[in-house]
């Protein structure tokens, strides 16, 4: 015999448009921590049109609960449905902007934040942060900035503004900066974790970087002033040992610039001659003709998606590459 919930399942997928009816079974779901059951179950149940139909106020929880379990594309999906008739609201605006920026949609949430703050007489915090978020992550660093900067200046004695901008400075490498965010922080909360962990991690990461730093330096230059001192007295035999004991330590570049110096035949003693043949090295093939109408194809893709923009901050496109 079915359970009082495949029940209420089947009625509802005889009769969607009975509201009370889903409201009772968006109740059981979450109530019992299976909101991401109750998720796929709408969607399967209600397509775009039938969605429109649903009460406002409905298609908001809904739409709430999909950005909590991480649904973004449904949460999108439904948000984007409301906002055609408020595009303005922070309550409703905020959320659809996360998780469109979630969703990778750079591009809407930028136009749907920029749209919404237009039509404020004063622009929402929330709303500033969420596209300083966007501007950001698109590689539009300096206006990032200004809007970070934004938000402090209607909220200067708030906490979260300070702590943002510092996020941001730090994550495009101007970590002394974003100390001072931090500090500032810390005189509005004193004793604040947040803020004192993060001015922790940047005192930890740089020493550990100087010591690195400093070691590896010493190590690679003690190791190299060795092998070209045996290279200048044309001590071939002692260099190629040495290298060969100690060439580990040394980056690919240095190494390999350290056994060119070496007379051919001992290259060959220490390494594949194949690689410092330039006439084997370095090669040439053309895969489109300059005018091959392919190459504009593949520029405007490239151009147009989003993951792939230039200095992306903490993405595989930092420095463009």
């Amino acid at each position: 015999m079915k359970n009082n919930s495949e029940r209420l399942v089947t009625a509802l997928k005889q009769d969607p448009g009975n509201i009370q009816l889903l409201v009772e079974i968006a109740r059981s779901f979450i109530g019992s921590n299976k909101a991401g059951e109750f998720l796929s179950l709408f969607e399967l149940i209600y397509k775009k049109d039938k969605i429109q139909q649903l009460p406002p106020q409905l298609i908001f929880s809904i739409g709430q609960t999909a950005l909590q379990c991480q649904r973004w594309n449904l949460a999108c999906d439904l948000l984007s449905i409301l906002q055609k008739a408020d595009r303005s609201s922070p309550p409703l605006i905020s959320p659809l902007s996360e998780a469109l920026i979630k969703a990778g949609r750079l591009s809407d949430a930028k136009q749907v934040l920029k749209e919404a703050i237009h039509e404020q007489a004063k622009p929402d915090p929330e709303l500033l942060t969420n596209l300083a978020i966007v501007l950001s992550e698109s590689g539009d660093y300096d206006l990032a900035e200004k809007t970070y900067r934004q938000v402090i200046e209607i909220r200067p004695n708030e906490f979260l503004g300070h702590y943002n901008l510092g996020g941001f400075l730090r994550q495009i490498g101007r970590d002394h900066e974003a100390i001072q965010c931090y500090k500032t922080c810390l005189t509005i909360a004193p004793g604040a974790p947040e803020a004192q962990n993060q001015i922790d991690a940047i005192t930890r990461e740089a020493k550990k970087h100087t010591d690195a730093s400093l070691q590896n330096a010493r190590s690679e230059n003690s190791i190299l002033s060795e092998i070209y001192h045996l290279i200048e007295q044309k001590d071939w035999d002692r260099a190629l040992n040495y290298i060969k004991i100690n060439g580990n330590q040394l980056d690919d570049i240095r190494k390999h610039a350290a056994i060119l110096e070496l007379p051919q035949a001992r290259q060959t003693l220490i390494s594949n001659p194949d690689l410092y043949d330039p006439h084997l090295q370095v090669k040439r093939t053309q895969l489109f003709e300059p005018n091959d109408k392919i190459l504009e194809a593949i520029a405007s893709l490239i151009k147009s998606e989003e993951s792939l923009i230039w200095n992306r901050a903490g993405k595989p496109t930092r420095e463009g590459f």
